[in-house]
């Protein structure tokens, strides 16, 4: 567990909402009667980006750079949304 996994929990409402990842970029997704959509993954300049998982509940993207990973995850839980973005640094 690093301190930087940022957390947070907000009530579900539809609409569109910008996760913001940092310096990686930013994740758009979209909440439509409960169900959850991946707008769209926008990377900064020279991160790449790889989708894990996009289902009506979880969502999760991996953003790199480097040894630099940014895991940025949206799920439903409970009538809740929650986002967590996990930045990790590899020293391989």
């Amino acid at each position: 567990q690093s301190d930087d996994d940022a957390g947070n929990t907000t009530t579900l409402e539809d609409g569109v909402q910008v996760i913001d990842a940092g310096a990686a970029g930013m994740v758009t997704i979209d909440v439509t009667n409960g169900v959850l959509t991946l707008v769209s993954v926008d990377q900064a300049d020279g991160w790449s980006y790889e989708i894990d998982k996009a289902t009506a509940t979880d969502i999760e993207v991996k953003l790199r750079n480097g040894s630099q990973e940014v895991e940025v995850e949206i799920e439903i839980e409970n009538g809740m949304l929650k986002t967590k973005v996990k930045t990790e640094t590899s020293n391989d």
